[in-house]
This record gives structure tokens, sequence and C-alpha cells, in this order.
């Protein structure tokens, strides 16, 4: 996998509230990109897995960090939720 060096500035009193906050584990730069990918996973601009990668997470790990807030790991659309309702009524509905 190839990769991409990113570096920004940004003011010493936002490093620092940062660098304090108690949200998540780990130094700037890990809490910087964890909060990059909650972000990128909340708008649906990658994936739980894209952005578990992008934290630098394991898929299990990341999925706790979404606990904290109450993010769905898994967003259902009105139409997927009936697709799988049906499936549901059709295949186990009528199982005793």
């Amino acid at each position: 996998m190839s990769e991409r060096l990113l570096q920004f500035s940004i003011p010493a009193d936002l490093y620092d509230a940062v660098d304090e906050a108690n949200g998540f584990i780990g130094n700037v730069q890990s809490k910087l990109r964890i909060s990059l990918a909650l972000g990128m996973f909340m708008f649906g601009e990658i994936s739980l897995a894209k952005a578990a990668e992008l934290a630098a997470m394991s898929l299990t790990e990341f999925m706790g960090i979404l606990e904290k807030p109450h993010i769905p790991a898994v967003i259902y659309t009105d139409d997927e939720l009936a697709d799988d309702l049906r499936f549901i009524e059709m295949h186990v509905g009528g199982m005793p």
C-alpha cells in the first residue's frame, strides 16, 4: 500500500486541546486520525473498514470507538430494512 505524507499546522491552543482530550487514547496524530476517520465514516464518505484503516485500528477497535458517541456501525436505508424484513418473514416467519 502506498502512502502520502500529510503535514499541516494548527494553532497551539487547539493542539493542546487535542492533546489533552480524553475521548481518544494516543498522541495528537492518532487522535486526529481517529477524528478524521469518524467524520468521513459518519458522512458516508468511506466504509467502516476504510475508516478503521485510516484510524490505524482494527475493525473491532474502531467499532468500539463508535460505541462511545452511539454512532451505528451499520446504517440501514429504509429499503434495505424492508428487504431484510421481507426475507425474515419469508424464511423464518413460517418456522416453528
